[in-house]
């Protein structure tokens, strides 16, 4: 059996849109997202739009 795994950090704000495409484009697959207080290094998050 063939499966993939893709990890990402998005904000709060795409996770709705996110999980809605994930749910759209494979019903039948498992997701599952953690709430993350803090990163260890810096990051930039580029604005939305």
């Amino acid at each position: 059996m063939e499966f993939w795994v893709v990890k990402t950090i998005i904000t709060r704000e795409e996770l709705p849109f996110l999980l809605l495409n994930i749910s759209e484009s494979c019903p039948e697959c498992f997701y599952y997202y953690q709430d993350l207080e803090g990163s260890a290094r810096k990051y930039y998050i580029k604005t939305i739009g």
